[in-house]
Order: structure tokens, then sequence, then C-alpha cells
């Protein structure tokens, strides 16, 4: 199972364009230099008396694009992403490069796996890049760039 889901990668990244890196490095350069927060609260208004909104998260634009990009270029893969163990811990380490030397499917695997955990923790998407997971993780990435001929 897991040589498959390498080789479903690997073909997918290999699909993509020198236009479509571009887009992944531009991206990437616009998320660094994102000035502020990723996200604000929204909710938890009292809209009549008793009745409090449910909290919830407002991304900002910019990992909206992210998300939208990833899933465009068809880099999100389907694999068991809540019992994999291997990149719970990942996430655990708290050493800033911790993900340097991580494969380009670990790369992949952690991108879909907090994508498909924001449908259920609300906010998840916009805490990898509150805390600089997001931004790694998209440096990895692009370290597989293939070189121009």
């Amino acid at each position: 199972m897991e040589l498959e889901i390498d080789n479903e990668i690997r073909q997918k990244v290999n699909a993509l364009t020198m236009q479509d890196w571009h887009e992944l490095e531009d991206l990437y350069q616009r998320i660094i230099s994102h000035q502020g927060s990723f996200s604000e609260d929204g909710g938890g208004q009292e809209i009549e008396p008793g009745v409090i909104e449910m909290p919830y998260t407002i991304e900002k634009p910019i990992i909206i694009e992210a998300r939208q990009l990833l899933l465009d270029k068809d880099l999100i893969v389907m694999f068991n992403w809540s019992r994999w163990e291997e990149g719970k811990a990942m996430f655990r380490v708290k050493e800033k490069d911790r993900f340097k030397d991580i494969s380009l499917t670990e790369v992949m695997k952690l991108f879909t796996a907090v994508m498909r955990n924001s449908r259920f923790s609300d906010g998840a998407w916009a805490d990898l890049f509150e805390n600089g997971d997001g931004q790694r993780l998209f440096r990895r990435l692009l370290d597989f760039k293939p070189t121009s001929p």
C-alpha cells in the first residue's frame, strides 16, 4: 500500500509543469512574506438570550489559496490519515528543521492529513501556518522541483 501511495505521489508531482512549479514558488514567497495572523476567530457571540453562536475560524485568503492550489494541482492523496502515527509524531517534534529531510511522500501526506483533519477540527489548516509548519512543508515541497532542462 505504501509503495502505491509513493508511486501515486511521484506521478502527480512529475505531472507538474514548470508553470505549476512557478505558481508554487510564488505562493510560497507570498506566504512567507505574509504579515500578521493567518486566521481570525468568528462567532462566539450571543445571538439571543441564552443562545451563543458556535465559534469558528476565518482563514485569511493566502491559506485558502494554498489549500486550493494543492487541490487544483491534484497533489492531495487518499490514505488513512487519521491512523498515520508517523505523521502525528513528525508534528510533535519541536525542532524547526524537522521537515528538512522528509520524503516527498511524507510532505504530501502531511499536507493531506492536515487538510482532511481541518474538516473535523476547525482551524487545523490555519494552525499549520500559524506555527510555521505550513511554510516549512511548502519549502520542502519546492526542494523536489526538477532542475530546468
